[in-house]
């Protein structure tokens, strides 16, 4: 008799946790409900918003990018201004690699012991609204930059430590990165776009993957 009315007990008390649930997602919004189910890794991607707080962060990566590591993602912007990518040594900027957009056209920074190079690719645009596909490795000392399976700028050395962070769409508004902030020139304007199906050879949690701002991408 005891175990019946204990059984039924926890019946109803299931029941009642699950009204309560479809209570609270039925008035949840769309993004709260599909909020889990934005990556940045996915065919999907994420969609990085006008706010200035909007990127997606890899805190840090399982490995140091180093020599023979290679890094790939794929992007859509009409955004003439922005940053696409940035990687640094956990917890200091003294060292850098990253490629923004400035009027349209993809430029790319590097900043390592030897060497404080900023290389503009003026032929081409990326701002149309169009997928475009980057890929980024580190051979030998060098840095080979893609766009669009199109070689850039594979003569320059990268002789950089290991790279553990990597933030895509934006630089954190807080003050310890001013400095990173006036580098990639945010003042121009905030990326805004697509980004999806990236893919880093030294390994990511992307359970450890944060989102800031964004929302999905349609």
């Amino acid at each position: 008799m005891h175990t019946c009315v204990f059984s039924m007990f926890q019946f109803m008390s299931t029941i009642y946790m699950s009204v309560i649930y479809l209570s609270w997602l039925s008035r949840a919004s769309p993004i709260d409900r599909c909020k889990s189910a934005i990556s940045i890794f996915s065919s999907s991607g994420a969609y990085i918003e006008s706010l200035n707080k909007s990127r997606v962060a890899l805190p840090v990566l399982q490995k140091g990018f180093m020599t023979g590591h290679e890094m790939k993602f794929e992007f859509k912007t009409t955004s003439p201004n922005g940053v696409l990518f940035h990687m640094t040594p956990e917890r200091r900027q003294n060292e850098l690699v990253a490629l923004d957009i400035i009027n349209g056209h993809p430029r790319y920074h590097i900043r390592c012991k030897q060497i404080e190079a900023t290389l503009t690719l003026s032929r081409i645009r990326v701002d149309d609204g169009k997928w475009h596909k980057i890929v980024f490795r580190r051979r030998n000392n060098r840095g080979k930059l893609f766009v669009d399976r199109s070689p850039y700028f594979h003569d320059y050395r990268v002789d950089c430590g290991a790279l553990t962070s990597l933030t895509f769409g934006g630089v954190d508004p807080i003050r310890k990165y001013d400095s990173l902030r006036r580098e990639l020139n945010t003042k121009r304007g905030h990326f805004m776009g697509c980004i999806r199906r990236v893919d880093v050879s030294t390994g990511v949690e992307q359970s450890r993957a944060q989102y800031h701002g964004v929302s999905e991408c349609s």
